[in-house]
């Protein structure tokens, strides 16, 4: 210190007590440490990116996340799963902090493994190497979905993680004359205060950083420190940044006489913040550990159980007290070896964790799947202190996967093996017979009489009646045979192991017996033949599973033109002399080269506004002779024949010109054109499209679609799917045809690119009356939509059909109720002159409430058709009928809390029935009750 003159008078020396600084830096090493724990045994999704710019890394929890590989994410893959809405701006911010080298926060909406789209946070980080270069970026994501309704608090707890990670804490030091003003205010001060140095010298210290409340306060302990020399105690306070914002702070104050004994107070703040931010996380992890629907199980290094949380009773059946002190073997269900256990340990020691499916027991003994994630917690010095399980009881998930397996592969009316499973049963039975020189013999049964026991006594009585056949003839068969339903009343039993080409006669004279009974249904003796189709395996030719099939088929025709009841076996030979009598391919070559074969336009539209949003080419052959052919008369022919090939690039290439020829008078319509398996697994096929493209320049190629039937055979999935992307690329997209009837629906929806999912019209044209086919209708509409798909319905023949499938949320059909198909000169005066049914515009998708009244009322009407028609000993009281009670317990529901019309017509239902089936009055009120029944839900639906 210096007097006046600038004489040294003495030194002056600042000290303080860092103990509780040391204190607040141990307990924030300490919550560090806490939290990388807590991070490692999480499932915190990883990314890293290199210099340019894409993806290198995703981390286990990230591609568990998504359910995609590793080499489907890497590079810009990972973006196919980001929300179309959040895409650009997700990219946008990532690149615009890239050329700055800057963190970046952004949260966008992913889509997950099941399908649905979650939110996420994710947090980008620039990474330097030991000497500041740039290598790239790292990022950190979390699931944010059930926490959006906390977003605020979410961000300020993310922002609190991020000042405990990325800042270091430092000393603020302030000093103040006599008057509060401020005389010194190091860096540390502006950093922490966002005051600078010239901007805070000479103010006081209530007008900077004290709250208003506290300057009384202030005021006081300053003048009994000036007047007595009180000392002000140290200790937590909240003070104001320049912004206004409270700021926690552990203050120590030093007071001393200055220069002239004039009175200097010195304040040492130290930031609380981080730490008050790092209390709060920690109660957040703990939190999260109590409350985390995953049983979490933490252990020493000897495995012995130190806490558990909630989950893990609930789960286990354990309590907490039960398991502290124990080992996690006391879990084991039995089913796994020791060898399960030696690798689940040697891979725990060499990667640090372990993750995979295990089999449980809880405390009751039953045994449950688990999906589990053991992660090691070492040390600084590298050695094990503790083991921390993640698990999730995955029992319905097993029961669900086991679900969809089984429909994806079994007739859901009967439950024998549909189309898909016959298809695999056919072709491991024939590589059987190759193997052992036997023989298969496939038979094509086909129902004679049943579509009339479907008209006369309805489609719940002949769906009873199927099940009962498929239930005897699959037990008249060996368990080594199969018998599947393709579908309506046609089945094809497949016999292996016959010692010759005769040994398949007593098992199909067994299925005619079979069929051939008389099957009680509800107490109506039922009756139907069989008509069945029989081709043998091997033949002198090659032949494949469809092929197979297709003889079968062909002829069960010939059994039913016998007369039915009886079966005929394929003759090879004479099917090949039938052939040349029908028209050759010699013919149908000289038919495209003469230009004989014309194309029909069948319009697509979205029903609610009325546009036209495309149209299907169907190939039509101008018969010198027979006059217009439809496909099935002559296609059939050149299946399989190279022909086929040069049929399809002439539909795509007149395709193309028509789309041209259009958009050259002002009308763009979009087509869609068939393409055969054969012809898209051609391996130049994407090369001959491009050329087809290139022939017809003024056509924009996202104006063609290809469609694929979904019964097609795609051998090759892998380069099917290429094919399809190359297309994609060209700008061609493609639509799954007939979608719900064909060999594998699942896969081909989930490996193909496909965009639009044609729903087949055998499930639309009875969604009216039949509550199974509305039940299948809604189920691929949920499909298309957890799948990101567009569904179009076929088969759209009246309003009602429009209107019902509005009401379920589909919008784009086709069919004979919109338009047939026709000329494609007369396609844009009909484009022009078309307009929707006035309902369809009206029309609004069906809440779950009246979605469950639409389903009783369609079960009703059968009910009471029932009633009407059936046997006077069968009928019971309307309050037992399932049906009605359903309606009598939601029409209060979905009908506006009670609709009275409804109630009285339900009341006259039950007064009708009650009155005995011999009163033919009653029988008249019942159908009429019945009808304004139907009628006031109908109006209830549309209301």
């Amino acid at each position: 210190m210096y007097d006046d003159r600038g004489r040294l008078l003495g030194i002056l020396g600042i000290g303080h007590d860092i103990s509780a600084q040391r204190q607040i830096e141990d307990a924030l090493r300490e919550s560090e440490q806490h939290f990388r724990t807590l991070a490692n045994t999480g499932s915190v999704m990883i990314w890293t990116s290199g210099l340019d710019k894409l993806c290198n890394y995703f981390n286990e929890p990230w591609l568990r996340f998504t359910g995609r590989s590793l080499e489907e994410e890497l590079g810009d893959g990972w973006t196919t799963g980001v929300h179309p809405d959040d895409l650009a701006r997700c990219i946008d911010t990532y690149v615009n902090a890239f050329e700055r080298r800057e963190s970046f926060l952004m949260e966008y909406r992913l889509r997950h493994a099941d399908g649905d789209y979650r939110w996420i946070d994710d947090r980008g980080c620039p990474r330097y190497d030991s000497q500041g270069g740039f290598l790239g970026y790292i990022g950190y994501c979390n699931d944010i979905t059930e926490r959006k309704r906390v977003e605020l608090a979410l961000r300020e707890s993310e922002q609190r993680f991020r000042n405990l990670f990325e800042q270091v804490p430092n000393v603020s030091v302030q000093g103040y004359d006599a008057g509060r003003r401020v005389i010194f205010w190091n860096a540390a001060s502006e950093k922490l205060y966002g005051y600078s140095a010239a901007e805070a010298l000479g103010r006081r210290l209530e007008d900077l950083i004290v709250p208003p409340a506290e300057h009384e306060d202030l005021r006081r302990a300053h003048r009994r420190w000036m007047d007595g020399g009180a000392s002000i105690p140290a200790g937590e306070l909240i003070l104001l940044r320049k912004d206004g914002s409270e700021v926690p702070v552990f203050s120590s104050h030093v007071m001393q006489r200055g220069a002239g004994s004039e009175p200097e107070m010195y304040c040492i703040d130290i930031d609380l913040s981080a730490l008050r931010e790092a209390e709060a996380r920690l109660r957040l992890a703990a939190s999260v550990f109590t409350y985390a629907r995953e049983g979490i199980t933490i252990t020493d290094a000897a495995g012995t159980v130190m806490e558990v949380n909630e989950a893990f009773s609930r789960i286990t059946g354990y309590a907490r007290a039960e398991i502290l002190g124990q080992n996690p073997r006391m879990l084991k269900s039995g089913r796994h070896d020791e060898a399960f256990y030696r690798h689940l340990w040697a891979d725990l020691a060499a990667q640090g964790y372990w993750q995979g499916e295990i089999w449980n027991r809880r405390k009751s003994g039953e045994i449950y799947p688990a999906l589990l994630t053991i992660s090691a917690v070492h040390d600084a010095r590298g050695q094990v202190l503790h083991y921390v399980g993640l698990f999730a009881d995955i029992s319905a998930q097993k029961a669900h996967q086991a679900e969809l397996e089984f429909l994806a592969n079994h007739d859901t009316l009967t439950g024998l093996p549909n189309r898909n499973l016959l298809h695999d049963r056919l072709a491991q039975a024939m590589a059987q017979a190759r193997r052992r020189g036997l023989a298969v013999a496939v038979a094509y049964v086909d129902l004679d009489g049943f579509k009339g026991i479907n008209d006369l006594h309805g489609h719940e009585t002949g769906d009873r009646l199927l099940q009962t056949l498929a239930a005897q003839m699959k037990a008249s068969l060996r368990e080594s045979d199969t018998i599947a339903r393709l579908g309506g009343d046609e089945f094809v039993a497949v016999l292996v192991d016959l010692p010759g080409n005769q040994g398949f006669q007593p098992f199909i004279e067994r299925l005619l017996a079979v069929v051939g009974s008389e099957i009680d249904v509800d107490g109506v003796g039922l009756r139907v033949s069989a008509s069945i189709g029989v081709t043998l395996y091997p033949q002198e030719e090659v032949v494949d599973a469809d092929q197979l099939l297709r003889q079968a088929d062909l002829a069960m025709y010939e059994a039913k033109l016998a007369g039915k009841n009886r079966y005929h076996v394929f003759d090879a030979e004479q099917e090949r002399s039938t052939r040349g009598r029908h028209q050759s391919v010699a013919r149908l070559r000289r038919a495209l080269l003469a230009g004989e074969f014309v194309l029909h336009y069948q319009p697509k539209v979205d029903m609610r506004s009325g546009r036209l949003i495309g149209a299907e080419a169907l190939i039509r052959w101008q018969h010198p002779e027979l006059g217009m052919l439809l496909p099935g008369a002559f296609l059939p022919e050149i299946e399989h024949h190279a022909l086929a090939i040069d049929v399809g690039e002439w539909v795509i290439d007149t395709a193309l010109a028509q789309i041209g020829a259009w958009a050259a008078d002002g009308v763009v319509v979009p087509v869609s054109v068939n393409i055969s398996a054969q012809h898209l697994q051609r391996v130049d096929f994407a090369e001959r499209l491009q050329a087809l493209l290139q022939a017809h320049p003024e056509v924009e190629p996202a104006l063609l679609e290809l469609e694929v039937l979904e019964t097609s055979a795609l051998e090759d999935m892998a380069h099917v799917s290429a094919v399809m992307k190359a297309c994609a690329r060209m700008g061609v997209g493609f639509a799954l045809d007939d979608f719900g009837t064909g060999y594998s629906s699942l896969t081909y929806l989930k490996r193909l690119p496909v965009k639009v999912l044609k729903i087949d019209q055998s499930f639309v044209r009875d969604m009216l009356d039949d509550p199974e086919d509305l039940a299948i209708l809604q189920g691929v509409l949920g499909l298309a939509v957890a799948f990101g798909r567009i569904a179009l319905a076929e088969g759209v023949e009246s309003a009602a059909h429009g209107e019902r499938l509005l009401q379920l949320g589909c919008t784009q059909a086709q069919g004979y109720g919109i338009a047939r198909p026709m000329p494609a000169a007369a396609l844009p005066g009909w484009a022009r002159a078309w307009t929707p049914p006035p309902q369809w515009a009206a029309g609004r998708i069906l809440d779950a409430a009246r979605l469950e009244l639409l389903h009783a009322a369609m079960a009703f009407r059968i009910w009471s058709r029932r009633c009407v028609d059936g046997p006077a000993d069968e009928r019971a009281t309307a309050e037992s009928a399932p049906e009605a009670l359903t309606l009598w317990q939601l029409h209060g529901e979905a009908g506006g809390g009670g609709d009275a019309v409804l109630g009285e017509a339900l009341a006259g239902v039950a007064a009708a029935w009650r009155d005995g089936p011999g009163d033919e009055s009653a029988r008249a009120r019942l159908v009429a009750a019945a009808d304004v029944v139907l009628a006031r839900v109908d109006a209830l639906l549309r209301a």
